[in-house]
This record gives C-alpha cells, structure tokens and sequence, in this order.
C-alpha cells in the first residue's frame, strides 16, 4: 500500500489548546473520516519537559462513526478535537498523531509540541453554575469555546475578566 505524508514526521500544521481538556488537530490535507480516526490509540500524548501525563479519552466530532458521501467517496475534514485529561500548565508536549488515512489512501502521520496552558474557556466553565452541562459534546461547552477562542482571535487578552 502507498504511504504518502501530507505533513513531515516532526511537524503537525496546528495543536492548540481549546479548553483544559480538549486539544484541537489542523492538519494541512483532508484526513478520512473512518475507523482509524475515531481509534484513541493512533493519538499519543507525551512529556517532552516536565511533568503531568495526559491521555487521550475520546474523538468529539459531530459525526458519530465513519461516513461516506453520495457516490461512495469517503467523508474528510482537517481538524479533530480529542478530549483528554486536562495538560498541566507549563508542562511541554509532543502530540503524535499516526495511523489516519488520507484522501489518496495514504497513511497520515505527524507530531507537533504545545505548551499545557489554562484558557479563557476554562476560567468560563469554571464559573459556571454547577447544574449546567459543561461536558466536552455540550452545547454550552462549545459556545463558551467558541467565546474564549473569538477573543483570544482578536486580540483579546489572556487576563481579560470576562463577567
């Protein structure tokens, strides 16, 4: 089977942070959306300096398994969002991605690093009443990220309170 790389082995386009325990993936090329891309194995975590192991708990993603479009052509997208264990501040890590399959058929594969950081999503979750549903797949969830991320888009700044 043909391997093609949409990304060298040392560099994932984007790894960011989306909340204390979610991690948002921008790869460069469409990946296919099937089997291998909901497989929390083929999506490792590791300590490059410091300390706090993370796992990886669950793909979110607003489909619930693999797809395919009219005509038989696979599904794609060039994100996925992993729902970990919250990274601690400070620690430095590498995320390897390994495993997905690409729009040619081709295995995808790569790693990037980040920084562990607390997010502007996270001190808004935080504040919110305790019946609230602030689960990772909530709606909630995804509009106070989407807040946190608009304002750290345009400039906001990371000590901002935010009432």
């Amino acid at each position: 089977m043909p391997v093609s790389l949409y990304f060298t082995v040392e560099e994932l386009p984007a790894v960011d942070i989306l909340a204390h325990d979610t991690i948002i993936i921008t790869f460069e090329q469409p990946v296919v959306i099937d089997s291998a891309f909901f497989d929390v194995t083929n999506y490792d975590i590791g300590i490059v300096e410091g300390v706090g192991l993370i796992q990886v708990k669950e793909i979110l993603s607003p489909i619930a398994d693999a797809a395919t479009l009219e005509g038989g052509r696979p599904l794609t997208t060039t994100y996925v969002i992993l729902h970990t264990e919250p990274p601690t501040a400070g620690t430095h890590y590498r995320l390897t991605a390994t495993g997905l399959t690409g729009t040619t058929g081709g295995t995808v594969a790569g790693s990037s690093e980040f920084i562990g950081r607390r997010t502007k999503t996270q001190s808004l979750i935080q504040s919110m009443p305790a019946h609230y549903d602030t689960r990772p797949p909530s709606v909630i969830r995804n509009i106070l990220t989407a807040i946190g991320i608009s304002d750290e888009i345009i400039g906001g700044s990371r000590s901002d309170r935010i009432l």
